[in-house]
């Protein structure tokens, strides 16, 4: 349907719709309904789109809207040429990807855009930021090939040699990207070095190789690249062409090494830091052509690594039959030997080649070991890892199946002890039956292997061939014996107890074995398997209706026998029973026995506590939107604090701050105080070095460490620490945004820039009396950061919070208050002045007298000011002003003066004390909850600044409390007794003082409440009065009649 039957549809009269609609089947309706709903969509959106494109383009200026990064992206060359008339200032500024316009322009290979950059003023080296990797436009131009743009810029002398935080340079970017065009004008224009290194010391001919780039290969050899050099891994370029299977780069270096008198084989040969040879490494990833090209050369077929492995020995290894055939054609020797003593026949048998092991055998390799020399043997190595196939190729080729190795074992022992059926059948069918009943060095046969190792299908498979069950070892134990004790369905049910085999005792039980059948001891398999701890099995039997009630010879039942042994898993598995007061008799006369007694002696820590943080602190990767959901933070910004004094969340607190506070929060504290420390000590020696040595910066014999060496070494290790703090604060700063702007980091950023000008005052300009300023101005800040430090880390730190709190209301009183001190300070200055009295009383300004108004501290405004400041706090200093000094009008002074101590000294400072008790009383009183707001708001910053992998790391599902057990080592001893000397307060947050502190502040908040509804109340009776007065004032002004009407229609 389009637009123009969607219009006349709309305009129809409703009359014709419900006539056209009675005619037409309900389904069809909704679905023609449906598609035109569809169909106005779209062409909404496809409307809405193309008339914003219009406006944008006819009734804006592009130039108002469109910002010179995203010109230059863009290719917008009238709009650049605007914004530079108009002298935009971002021609250098990064954006918030760290590019500047320069490099989008080099990016997309705008030329005449980047022209106009040049003459506007670009910096043509300019480096992108962290987010870029630190690159040049030029080495953005060689990466994306723009040949164009990067010709524009070395014209323009950029620098080709400027390096990316990798240490890479244009060449590489080129090389690695195979930008032909660009390389060809890096070296011949640019006179790039071809030879460059980066952080790895790869060249740009390791990185065109390692991409199989051979245009750029070429080019960069016919400058005078040198195949032979290698990188940090040891690989020349030669090792990464026949690494990933680059055969044509690979012909090409060789054939130019050659050419230019390198010998071949002495790079193919050479090895890396893993001891590999470039055939080596081509063999390894299955590289048939590079392997050609690699012998081709003369590469050493037979060259071995550290572990002895020739590249026969790699190829049989990953089962390369081609590289292994090619191998063999040119030399390889097929008996050469690795670390292990392992040939290559024995290597392609481990893995199960069958194709391998026929061309091995087809080449001579020896299928079976020297007799008596018990050599591995191909045979043996295939049953070993369970190759069926090359076992039966192995037994078809002629190999002897009566083999053993140096324990005297066949390949049928072998077999059975790998738990192979298949292998087993393989043997068997092939004659293996002569081996049913062969003996090792310990004289057990294949038999006792299948019975150690408890499988029931090998057994079978021995007993129905024809093994013996009656063989005896040199222990006289036949396989019954060692079933017994390996989980095996035929063992009595007391050794399976005490073995602890589940799935025994259930199939034994199952077959009717009497369960509470007794040992020679009275022990049953109950108590047995009380006695070893066997949890699964108690509970199997307390399961089966085996007695509890039963005792051992010595009068224990399972209950004491655990108890006895020190099981405590088993005494709380016989607990939870729902038959637990069968073991729980009241005294036993014969041994004085009574569980619950030996049970609080023995294990007083079985009581616990499990708090799970489930709900309130899911784990991060169940949470879809990527943000960590942390309940007591969303408590803390809805007012919940009923909710944050739960002994849940009290308990999640404690774990956190546990968990991260110490780790991390107390670290940085310690490393910001060994900063703080030196920037202190560098202030005093500075203090002692210029300012009392002055004339010589000689210190004397006891100020020894500060001498001159020193203090140079001592500003780089402080400039260094200080650059990496204000690298952090950028980074937390640009992650923030807006949120970052607080005191604390304001702070620390004071602290760290004045910090670093103090180090480097001469790039600035500044002599040392500045220096001085600006180390004192950091020293200043930095222990008001110290102070912060302390209010968010440890207990202690509420003293920090009142202290602020304290400022906060002063500096509220100083405000209101400033006022009444600038008006003191104006009558003061025209009262109290020396040079005022001296004009007033006609006298004589000789020198003296000049020499007096030079310390009159009431000279200047500024000064009367700051003098008032001081007698305000207590410096009156009334004899010198009134009786010391001669006045012209001492009357009006003195009760000026007098007032002026009635209202500042006692009644301001007294109004600023109790306002700094009443501030301090109120936050005694919510001490527990401003301490817990603070580490709440501590534990969420650290959320969300942390990354995901460290969230996971740090989460902690559950915490369990085991109030009575007691720290075990010293280590836990001592990190209690830290808990406490940190908190201030005792270890053991109990759950009575967690309900005391929840009931406080239920109270306070019930009062509050209703306090606040009262308020409301009070306000809703106010407006009721004014609407009344205002109803009948209207009422008065109507008329009678009306009124009448108005009032009955009410």
């Amino acid at each position: 349907m389009n637009r123009s039957t969607t219009v006349l549809l709309r305009d129809l009269n409703e009359e014709d719709k419900s006539q056209e609609n009675q005619g037409l089947p309900l389904s069809l309706l909704r679905q023609f309904s449906t598609k035109e709903r569809g169909v106005a969509r779209r062409r909404q959106t496809m409307t809405s789109i193309l008339r914003r494109s219009i406006s944008d383009s006819v009734e804006r200026n592009l130039c108002y809207r469109v910002g010179l990064h995203q010109a230059c992206r863009d290719g917008l060359i009238d709009i650049v040429r605007a914004l530079q008339q108009r002298g935009v200032p971002t021609i250098n500024t990064l954006d918030k990807d760290g590019l500047a316009p320069i490099h989008y322009a080099a990016r997309y290979d705008h030329e005449e855009i980047v022209q106009l950059l040049i003459e506007g003023g670009a910096d043509l080296d300019i480096f992108s930021g962290s987010e870029s990797k630190f690159t040049t436009p030029l080495q953005i131009a060689a990466r994306f090939n723009s040949p164009a743009t990067a010709r524009l810029l070395v014209l323009n002398g950029v620098d080709v040699a400027k390096q990316s935080s990798y240490g890479q340079q244009a060449l590489h970017y080129a090389a690695r990207r195979g930008n032909l065009k660009v390389v060809q004008v890096l070296l011949r224009e640019g006179k790039a070095e071809v030879n460059a290194k980066d952080n790895e010391n790869s060249t740009p001919l390791h990185a065109a190789s390692q991409e199989g780039k051979l245009d750029v290969v070429e080019i960069l050899l016919q400058y005078g690249a040198d195949p032979s050099l290698s990188d940090n891994d040891g690989y020349t370029a030669v090792h990464l062409a026949a690494k990933d299977g680059y055969d044509d780069v690979l012909e090409k270096l060789l054939s130019t090494a050659k050419t230019c008198g390198v010998s071949c084989p002495a790079i193919l040969n050479k090895m890396d830091n893993d001891a590999n040879s470039c055939l080596h490494l081509a063999v390894r990833h299955g590289h048939i052509k590079s392997a050609e090209v690699c012998i081709k050369y003369g590469a050493d077929t037979c060259a071995v690594q550290d572990d002895l492995s020739s590249p026969l020995h790699v190829a049989c290894v990953n089962g390369y039959y081609e590289i292994a055939k090619l191998l063999l054609l040119n030399g390889a020797n097929i008996h050469d030997e690795d670390a292990e003593g392992m040939t290559p026949i024995l290597r392609a048998s481990l893995t199960g080649n069958v194709e391998i092991l026929d061309l091995l055998l087809s080449e001579g390799a020896d299928i079976s070991s020297e007799e008596n020399t018990y050599s591995p043997s191909p045979l043996m190595c295939a049953v070993k890892r369970g190759h069926p196939n090359a076992v039966r190729f192995l037994l078809q080729s002629g190999s002897p199946i009566d083999l053993r190795d140096v324990s005297h074992r066949t390949s049928l022992h072998v077999a059975v002890f790998s738990s192979d059926a298949e292998t087993l059948k393989v043997i068997l069918q092939a004659g293996g039956e002569c081996l049913l009943n062969s003996r090792d060095k310990n004289d057990q046969t294949p038999l006792h292997y299948a019975a150690t190792k408890g499988s029931l299908q090998l057994i079978q498979e021995l007993l129905k061939t024809g093994a013996k069950v009656d063989v005896k070892d040199e222990d006289e134990r036949i396989p019954l014996h060692y079933a017994v004790e390996c989980d095996e369905r035929l063992t009595p049910l007391i050794q399976s107890a005490f073995c602890g085999c589940n799935l025994t005792t259930s199939l034994l039980l199952d077959h009717g074995a009497k369960i509470d059948a007794t040992d020679k001891n009275g022990c049953t398999a109950l108590i047995a398997a009380a006695s070893r701890g066997r949890v699964s099995v108690l509970r199997l039997l307390l399961d089966r209706g085996a007695d509890i009630r039963l005792v051992t010879t010595d009068g224990k039942n399972c209950l004491e026998t655990a108890i006895a042994n020190g099981h405590q898993d088993v005494c709380m598995e016989i607990i939870k029973h729902e038959r637990w007061k069968e073991a729980f008799p009241v005294c036993d006369k014969r041994s004085n026995f009574i569980p619950l007694k030996s049970l609080i002696e023995t294990f007083p820590s079985v009581s616990k506590v499990t708090y799970d943080f489930k709900y309130v602190n899911p784990h991060p990767s169940l949470l879809s939107d990527g943000r960590v959901f942390f309940a007591p933070k969303t408590m803390l910004d809805y007012g919940r604090e009923e909710l944050i004094f739960h002994p849940l969340i009290i308990e999640l607190m404690r774990c956190k701050w546990q968990h991260m506070g110490v780790r991390y929060f107390y670290i940085s504290a310690v490393i910001y105080l060994f900063y703080l420390g030196n920037l202190t000590l560098y202030m005093l020696c500075i203090q002692h070095l210029y300012l009392l040595n002055s004339a010589r910066p000689v210190i004397p014999p006891r100020q020894n460490v500060c001498i001159f060496a020193r203090i140079e070494v001592w500003e780089i290790f402080i400039a260094v620490m200080t650059a990496v703090y204000l690298l952090i604060e950028m980074h937390q700063a640009f992650s923030e945004t807006w949120n970052y702007i607080e005191f604390s980091n304001i702070a620390d950023i004071c602290t760290f820039s004045t910090a670093l000008i103090s180090i480097f005052p001469e790039p600035l300009g500044l002599e040392f009396p500045d220096k001085c300023v600006f180390l004192v101005i950091s020293v200043l800040f930095g222990y008001l950061a110290l102070l912060l430090y302390l209010q968010s880390v440890f207990e202690s730190g509420i003293h920090v919070t009142m202290l602020f709190v304290v400022l906060k209301t002063l500096g509220k009183v100083a405000v209101m208050f400033s006022i009444l001190i600038f008006a003191f300070a104006l009558v003061f200055q025209m009262l109290l002045s020396k040079e005022a009295n001296a004009i007033a009383l006609n006298m004589t300004m000789n020198g003296t007298l000049l020499g007096d108004i030079d310390k009159d501290p009431f000279q200047s405004l500024h000064l009367s000011f700051v003098k008032v400041v001081a007698m305000t706090i207590g410096e009156i200093e009334y004899t010198r002003f009134f009786i010391d000094q001669r006045l012209f009008s001492p009357t009006l002074s003195q009760a000026v003066f007098l007032v002026f101590c009635v209202m500042m000294p006692i009644v301001l400072m007294n109004l600023t004390i109790g306002l700094a008790v009443g501030d301090i009383d109120s936050i005694q009183q919510n001490a527990e909850f401003k301490r817990l707001s603070i580490k709440i708001e501590v534990i969420h910053e650290f959320h969300e600044k942390s990354p995901l992998w460290l969230l996971h790391r740090l989460h902690q599902p559950k915490s369990v409390k085991q109030p009575n057990r007691k720290a075990k080592t010293i280590l836990q001893k001592i990190k209690g007794l830290g808990n406490r000397l940190v908190s201030g307060k005792k270890a053991k947050y109990t759950v009575e003082d967690a309900e005391r502190n929840l009931a406080d502040h239920l109270t306070k908040i019930l009062t509050s409440r209703m306090k606040e509804q009262d308020d409301r109340i009070s306000g809703i009776t106010l407006e009721m009065k004014e609407q009344r007065k205002l109803l009948e004032s209207l009422l008065q002004r109507m008329p009678g009649t009306e009124a009448r009407r108005t009032l009955s229609d009410d």
